[in-house]
């Protein structure tokens, strides 16, 4: 209900700061997520994920997205490639380390469009995804 709720905030700024505080509960932290234009000043969308290993936190962020997303789909995608960058470094890391991992990593997402995005083939804005999905790195 209350992500069909957050579509009402383009329309009605009067509910905006309390469907942000609702959507802030909704889920529990284990996720990539973005807001669509988000930013009253820029329209940009923000970015928010946290990364763990088993059940222990390793890194949060919350960022500006550096771009104007096009609807609510491209700026969760954003949110993904955004994760799937973060998540690689800590691969990386770990290989270095040689902490062996038994599995990809998996990010969890909140949004179907971009999910068929991540695993379609067809031309959009960001392959990164794509590409280490079929990689089979995530």
């Amino acid at each position: 209900m209350v992500g069909g709720l957050q579509y009402l905030t383009l329309s009605r700024p009067d509910i905006t700061f309390a469907m942000n505080q609702l959507c802030q509960f909704m889920h529990h932290p284990s996720f990539s997520d973005s807001d669509w234009a988000g930013s009253i000043d820029d329209r940009r969308s923000i970015t928010g994920a946290c990364v763990f290993l088993g059940p222990n936190l390793l890194t949060w962020t919350t960022k500006k997205q550096s771009t104007v997303s096009r609807s609510s789909s491209e700026a969760e995608y954003c949110a993904l490639a955004t994760t799937a960058t973060e998540l690689r470094w800590f691969g990386y890391l770990f290989r270095k380390l040689d902490i062996p991992l038994r599995s990809p990593p998996c990010i969890f997402v909140n949004n179907i469009s971009v999910l068929h995005m991540a695993t379609n083939p067809v031309f959009h804005d960001y392959h990164f995804v794509r590409e280490l999905i079929s990689q089979g790195v995530l």
